[in-house]
């Protein structure tokens, strides 16, 4: 909820003067004759003020009063607000230890940070701040040679231009009378809270004064607070959370509770207020704690579609009556027809998402056709996403996520062919059986929802598995880089290297260029769109220049259409396998079917993130039991298994969403207004690449350094918003700079950085699962097998270790996406 109103008044510039007296100039004949009931107007203001406060209303009922636009235009500054969250002491570490230093400290025990000053004779701004910077000077040993400073940094002069007169371009005033009002503040209902900082002050310093008679303190919100709270900070650097605006935001989350201000108001001397506010944290954080040991807080969110319904299938047919209803399945094709601008953006997503799965799939087919002497090759890849993306866009429950087979995948199959050659056995035969099996054991998984144990997997989950995609990607353009310095000429290395770096500089770039002030709009929208293909067009381009380097090209079949690599038949022979060894691939279907489904239901969950404001409902049950269906199907065909990957998936949800900036906590921020949920762009990207297979020599004339900067792009993306890599930069971060976000308010600084580290201990541990560098070459054994069982056990690992290190509110701080204001 929002309680406050932030209010920065500044001068204006000469063209702001203009502007606002040619209004004046317009609106004179009308303002005299209003003159008269305005002055009318006044008085039962007052009046009614009068009335309220007879009433018992103590704290000014005018709060939300109009602010008159046409006062603001015959003044010499201009006010902007904007509405401001209020705190919640009980969870803000920073904020609980501020207000108890203000408990604890006296005016009477030396000089102190804060001081209370109660009953103060004053009216207006610059009486109150001489009055504070009194208190201030006896009781905090505050220099009164900064006062003056002080004075500047925290009121602004108010120039009352009734009798102004603009001839020529400049004014000329007579008689000006001079006032002056608060700079920056935050007001309340009976409070103004101001804030500001003063060069050569060596601590931050603050003032609460109880005013004699509530007057209106600031001219552009007529209001009477009965409270002026001043906060005053060095200009040196410290942390984001001790600056003066924190302090000031503290204070005004005090001053608005209901039972500090009643005790405040009718103290009887500073003690009684010091208590007050001792009262007050107490209460927050006993509050706090009560809330998470009792289970109120910190628990599973957003799951409620999630959980078993004890019966068979119960999940599927929940999701089928959720997604497939006429209603929402029309406006998965229809949303955003009409309108030319989601219409480009779907047209930009198409060409993004075409160029960001065709590259990688190709990379992979090529890896099959070597892993497995061209039985599994780059047509069958290639038909493989084709065929399964495009039944995850006519019948998947998250039509967003993009279906495709990935880096586990490929070494799953390598390991596989493996096993068929030590067994002496027909791979093919071998592989489609354990596909069959597995489609077979995914069915089950959905029959008894199992999927609904998904949501213990959690952030904590999350955010190392997309850690590790992320340094898969990025290992996919150092490794080739580092291994061409050694194997190949300078010529080719240096070609590579500038054709991978070229690539991944100018589509980071251009993704980024909505973020600027060049150019229009529209035009910055176009280049972010489509800056990603673009960029791969370019430099391939630029590679035909160098006619004479001869760098890797991406391999390709010499025969284009839908024929298998070496020519065999799409069928595979299942019965050229014995009854023992197809029910022998149980074994590894087992392991595949774990792999599906931490890989699958991970890459949905991070799809479906709050953050990415998605409205139309989850579908984990239908997603799987379509993977389950394309599984058999890949099988049959001796294709390459798919699932949803991770990070295309949440991607493709980001790219189609339209986002703006705001600011939070004094840093600008980037977040979606408006998410696009369809099924066009995931459907066309796939129409596109089946048809890729009739000019697959086209994909030839990418180089593979292209593609090299490609999977940098991705890699980096995959980082953006990351927390634990956002956490990982604060342990080399100066404090002073140190963003003022949730986790960094809440939890201790070390407690922060032991869960970050514990996190990059588990990502390490994941990675040597996962690369296997350390075991002999030929070896049927492939730990990779046990990469889904090591990202399982991390939930064990959450659940029932982390609890004994960290409390229970600081692991949901931790585990928040985004701060989440109702707490």
């Amino acid at each position: 909820m929002r309680f406050f109103r932030r209010a920065r008044v500044e001068e204006e510039t000469e063209e702001d003067k203009a502007v606002h007296a040619r209004a004046a100039d317009l609106n004179g004949a009308e303002n005299e004759d209003s003159g008269v009931s305005d002055v009318e107007n006044g008085m039962e203001n007052r009046m009614e003020n009068g009335a309220d406060e007879m009433n018992g209303d103590v704290r000014g009922s005018n709060l939300n009063a109009t602010v008159d636009v046409e006062d603001l235009k015959m003044n010499h500054v201009k006010v902007e607000y904007d509405e401001l969250p209020q705190k919640n002491i009980g969870l803000e570490v920073r904020g609980a230890k501020d207000i108890q230093r203000l408990a604890e400290e006296t005016n009477c025990d030396g000089p102190a940070d804060s001081v209370v000053m109660l009953d103060v004779e004053a009216s207006n701004p610059s009486r109150i701040l001489d009055v504070a910077m009194k208190g201030l000077v006896e009781y905090a040993a505050f220099p009164p040679s900064l006062a003056g400073e002080a004075r500047v940094n925290l009121l602004i002069q108010d120039v009352d231009r009734s009798v102004d007169q603009l001839r020529g371009d400049k004014y000329v005033s007579a008689n000006t009378s001079t006032e002056f009002t608060w700079r920056r503040y935050i007001q309340g209902n009976g409070f103004i809270v101001t804030y500001g900082r003063v060069h050569g002050l060596d601590r931050r310093v603050s003032v609460i004064l109880r005013l004699a008679k509530q007057e209106n303190c600031s001219k552009f919100d007529p209001s009477a607070p009965a409270f002026v709270a001043i906060a005053i900070a060095p200009t040196f650097e410290q942390k984001a959370t001790k600056t003066e605006y924190e302090a000031a935001r503290n204070f005004a989350a005090m001053l608005q509770d209901e039972e500090f201000y009643g005790e405040a108001y009718s103290a009887r001397n500073e003690e009684d207020v010091r208590t007050a506010a001792a009262n007050y944290v107490e209460k927050k954080v006993i509050y706090e704690e009560d809330m998470y040991a009792n289970g109120l807080k910190g628990g599973d969110v957003g799951f409620e579609d999630m959980m078993r319904t004890g019966k068979l299938f119960g999940g599927l047919v929940a999701d089928i009556k959720r997604k497939y209803k006429w209603s929402v399945y029309k406006s998965d094709w229809t949303d955003g027809l009409t309108d030319w601008r989601s219409i480009l953006k779907y047209i930009s997503t198409t060409a993004w998402l075409y160029f960001a799965v065709i590259m990688p799939i190709i990379a992979f087919g090529s890896l099959n056709d070597e892993n497995t002497r061209q039985q599994i090759g780059v047509s069958e890849s290639v038909l493989s996403q084709a065929i399964c993306g495009g039944l995850s866009a006519l019948f998947a429950g998250q039509p967003l996520a993009i279906t495709m087979t990935t880096g586990p995948v490929t070494v799953f199959i390598s390991v596989l062919f493996s096993w068929s050659e030590g067994l002496r056995i027909p791979f093919l035969p071998f592989y489609a059986w354990t596909g069959i099996w597995g489609g077979i054991i995914l069915t089950l998984i959905v029959m008894f929802d199992l999927i609904a144990y998904v949501r213990f997997v959690g952030q904590f989950t999350e955010e190392i598995f997309a850690m590790l995609v992320a340094l898969i990607f990025i290992s996919n353009y150092v490794k080739p880089l580092v291994d061409a310095a050694y194997e190949q000429p300078t010529e080719i290395f240096l070609l590579s290297f500038l054709l991978a770096t070229g690539m991944y500089v100018m589509s980071r770039w251009l993704s980024l260029f909505e973020r600027r002030y060049l150019l229009n709009g529209i035009t910055r929208t176009l280049l972010a769109d489509f800056g990603m293909p673009f960029s791969v067009l370019v430099w391939a381009g630029i590679r035909q220049i160098f006619t004479n380097v001869d760098v890797e090209m991406l391999q390709v079949p010499e025969t284009s259409g839908i024929v298998t690599t070496s020519g065999r038949s799409w069928i595979v022979p299942l019965g050229d396998l014995s009854v023992g060894y197809i029910f022998l691939a149980i074994v590894p279907a087992i392991f595949l079917c774990m792999l599906f489904y931490v890989d699958q239901n991970v890459a949905v969950l991070l799809t479906n993130k709050n953050e990415n404001k998605l409205k139309k409902g989850v579908g984990y049950f239908l997603d799987m039991q379509v993977i389950a269906v394309s599984m058999i199907i890949c099988s049959i065909l001796g294709i390459p298994w798919a699932n949803a990957a991770v990070p295309h998936s949440h991607l493709h949800a980001k790219i189609l969403a339209e986002k703006e900036e705001y600011e939070s906590h004094g840093r600008v921020e980037y977040r979606i207004v408006r998410a696009r949920e369809v099924r066009i762009t995931n459907f066309f990207t796939h129409v596109l690449i089946f048809a890729s297979m009739f000019l697959l020599f086209i994909v030839g004339y990418i180089p593979s350094s292209v593609v090299w900067g490609f999977f940098l792009y991705i890699g980096v993306a995959t980082l953006d918003g990351n927390q634990m890599f956002e956490r990982l930069l604060l342990i080399f971060t100066q404090p002073a700079k140190y963003p003022p976000n949730h986790y960094v308010r809440r939890v201790p600084m070390m407690r922060v950085v032991l869960y970050t580290l514990i996190q990059y201990a588990l990502l390490i541990l994941l990675w040597f699962v996962n690369e296997n560098f350390y075991l002999p070459e030929g070896g049927v054994f492939n730990a990779g097998l046990l990469f889904p069982l090591v990202i399982l056990s991390f939930v064990p690992i959450r659940k029932l270790l982390l609890p004994k290190i960290f409390l229970r509110k600081e692991l949901h701080a931790l585990e928040m996406e985004k701060e989440d204001f109702s707490d």
